[in-house]
């Protein structure tokens, strides 16, 4: 997806369309393209719905650029993202989602393929580091990790049923995938175990990326009280001096207690992420050299 961010008042969201000009070819085919216009919307405070959006912006661009309006197999998508009082048009360029890519087996709270290569990115992995994701779920992160960093070693445990069997279940599924296409078995770790108690050595992880539980569908605000602290500790002992983590969060207050008071880290930057709605957050924090 290519992503034009403009900071453009709400009410003019007709009218930006217009500024799609820039994009046109200096020759303009014989055939003009077919198109859709989708909106995807987050706030509350909005006097339209993403019907309106869609409708407005799709007219606009039809009325300056006389593109047909095609709902199916349209030969491009215009997606006008609106959060909150901030504007996005994007171009989809692929004809699916990738956002399930390299996961057969979804569980309730499967983090997409795509953010966790934004995790992964900002963790900025490099080849022959260690990369830990200490609650993998289905074990997006480290499958996504080894499809976008195939010189790093990934691995990930976790401690709930459910996300022990999806985690597995999705390391076969892309190693039978693989096979097919005549290359290797994904070289992925998944193990079972308690995520206070790593069975890790010393010193031994370069990066952490992890989803923590936000206490909504898995675990409670209260847990994460007992949660957050034990995990940093345990993570500080695992993870080399000048290492870091990149942790996705909901529970902001919880998390930056626990990294204030903790001696081994420090926050580095926080960036806001919506899921679904929830206004999360992603957390890179360094571990200093104390021991």
């Amino acid at each position: 997806m290519v992503l034009c961010p403009a900071s453009l008042p709400l009410h003019g969201t007709a009218a930006a369309a217009v500024s799609l000009s820039s994009l046109s070819l200096s020759e303009a085919p014989p055939l003009a393209p077919s198109f859709r216009a989708t909106c995807n919307r987050v706030g509350m405070n909005h006097s339209f719905s993403s019907m309106d959006v869609a409708r407005a912006f799709g007219g606009a661009i039809n009325d300056h650029h006389h593109w047909t309006v095609q709902m199916v197999d349209s030969d491009m998508d215009v997606i006008v993202n609106v959060i909150e009082r901030k504007v996005e048009v994007c171009v989809a360029v692929t004809r699916e989602s990738l956002h399930k890519r390299n996961i057969a087996f979804f569980g309730p709270t499967t983090l997409r393929s795509t953010i966790c290569n934004g995790l992964l990115r900002l963790a900025d992995v490099q080849p022959g580091e260690v990369v830990c994701d200490p609650m993998c779920g289905g074990a997006s992160i480290p499958l996504e990790g080894y499809m976008a960093f195939p010189h790093g070693a990934f691995l990930g445990g976790d401690n709930h049923d459910v996300g022990c069997e999806y985690s597995g279940g999705n390391v076969r599924a892309l190693s039978a995938e693989r096979a097919e296409a005549g290359k290797g078995a994904v070289p992925v770790d998944i193990c079972r175990w308690d995520v206070c108690e790593l069975p890790l050595r010393t010193g031994c992880v370069d990066a952490f990326i992890s989803d923590l539980p936000f206490g909504k569908r898995i675990g409670s605000a209260a847990n994460n009280k007992v949660l957050y602290p034990k995990l940093f500790k345990e993570m500080a002992r695992v993870c080399r001096a000048n290492g870091r983590a990149v942790i996705l969060s909901l529970d902001k207050r919880t998390l930056i207690r626990t990294i204030s008071n903790s001696p081994f880290w420090k926050m580095r930057y926080t960036r806001t992420l919506n899921i679904g709605g929830l206004p999360a957050s992603v957390y890179y924090v360094v571990r200093n050299d104390k021991q």
